[in-house]
């Protein structure tokens, strides 16, 4: 079949419905006899139907938001370390620590009250420490012969050992894997943020689904992120591409499967926002009533089903926006800032308490500047004068005790 006159609509433009109810671009050219086809992608709209015919579907895919991708350059999370665990996880974690040390503290108690003595181990308070300690994988130097004591240092040893063994190898895969965060994820959530503009191919099929629609949700979205800016929308996709790239905080909705084989024609990474994106299916127009129409859909289905389209689709465009997601990725300093800064503050804090209780302990009577002397050396034969009395209290039932008062000083010589 010869084809002898080809036209491109001087608008450059896929077809829109305008205020005064005609057709503009390619569609526009259809409705006016002025040519059979528009060989192009043209989205399937119910409101196109009704002026124009379609052959079968070429292409399903999604109509979709791009924006930006963000390089992650500039992001120091300092929650990035708590997110390792959930909050939930976090809270068991705590709550057993401190049944862990109410445990301790217990059977400490009752091991002293069962011997009768008074304690010659750590404070309860100290408890606390030695279980916070275990949790920072150090060792504990307390000795004791009860087994349940040891029972339960071991148990708390082997919880802090699970514990930080998860936590060590979920954070490495935080801080290597890297994985984007989206500032919104629907459209609901784009028109609430309220930072972002978002654009459409001007005279488009996708501009007809929204200043025509009668969801409320669409409606909505037209207006307060679309219709502001309604008379300076992209002529192209490739426009409406790279002016997601020059315009901060913009967005640009079109046909995903278009936009893969466009991304070398634009100078920055975009990546799309699947959950805002509403399924669509591309063909070619046709006049309505066409006697062509079959025909080219015989042609059509024929390279559908000899897998001819899929081949050339695999060899010649892309199937995924490249460079969306990176597996892994070396750490950087960046990465560790806060630990960083967290130890270099505690470093600066110890310092200052350090000098501060040096100035403090140099500062009372009996110090000099270098440092606290004997007792004997400050005070001269005082020390020799003074009587030390220790007292050792025995309890019922331990055979041959005694008080005994010794007068001679610590100090002095026998």
């Amino acid at each position: 079949m010869p084809w002898t006159d080809y036209q491109v609509p001087d608008d450059l433009a896929w077809g829109s419905l305008m205020e005064n109810d005609s057709w503009n671009g390619m569609i526009g050219l259809i409705v006016r006899n002025e040519v059979h086809i528009a060989v192009s992608e043209f989205t399937m709209t119910a409101l196109r139907a009704t002026v124009v015919d379609f052959s079968v579907p070429l292409i399903n895919t999604k109509n979709c938001v791009l924006i930006l991708q963000d390089s992650g350059e500039n992001n120091m999370l300092w929650t990035r370390f708590l997110d390792v665990f959930s909050f939930r996880l976090w809270v068991m974690v705590l709550f057993a620590n401190l049944v862990m040390t109410v445990f301790l503290k217990m059977v400490n108690r009752v091991k002293l009250w069962c011997a009768g003595r008074i304690p010659t181990e750590s404070p309860d308070a100290h408890f606390a420490v030695y279980v916070l300690g275990m949790l920072c994988m150090q060792g504990v130097s307390m000795k004791t012969q009860f087994s349940s004591q040891r029972m339960l240092y071991l148990i708390a040893q082997l919880t802090a050992v699970t514990v930080y063994t998860a936590y060590s190898a979920v954070l490495i895969s935080f801080l290597t894997i890297q994985k984007a965060v989206l500032p919104f994820n629907s459209l609901r959530e784009l028109i609430d943020i309220g930072t972002y503009k978002l654009g459409v191919l001007a005279n488009s099929g996708q501009l007809n689904a929204f200043n025509t629609a009668t969801d409320p949700l669409m409606k909505e979205v037209y207006t307060k992120l679309i219709a502001l800016e309604k008379d300076t929308l992209p002529p192209t996709i490739e426009a409406g591409m790279q002016r997601i790239c020059d315009r901060p905080k913009y967005a640009f909705m079109t046909s995903l499967d278009v936009v893969l084989g466009l991304l070398d024609t634009i100078t920055c990474k975009l990546t799309s926002v699947l959950g805002a994106s509403i399924p669509e299916s591309l063909a070619m127009s046709i006049q309505q009533r066409s006697p062509y129409r079959a025909l080219f859909n015989y042609n059509l289905n024929e390279l559908f089903r000899n897998g001819i389209l899929k081949e050339l689709r695999a060899k010649e465009w892309p199937t995924e926006l490249p460079g969306g997601s990176i597996p892994w990725t070396s750490v950087s300093f960046k990465d560790v800032y806060p630990i960083v800064i967290i130890l270099g503050t505690g470093t600066v804090a110890a310092t200052f308490l350090l000098f501060l209780e040096m100035l403090i302990r140099y500062s009372q009577p009996g110090y000099g500047l270098g440092g606290p002397g004997r007792p004997d050396e400050r005070n001269g034969s005082e020390a020799h004068s003074a009587s030390y009395k220790i007292e050792y209290r025995v309890f019922p039932g331990v055979k041959g005790g005694q008080s005994v008062v010794p007068t001679t000083p610590p100090h002095s010589s026998a």
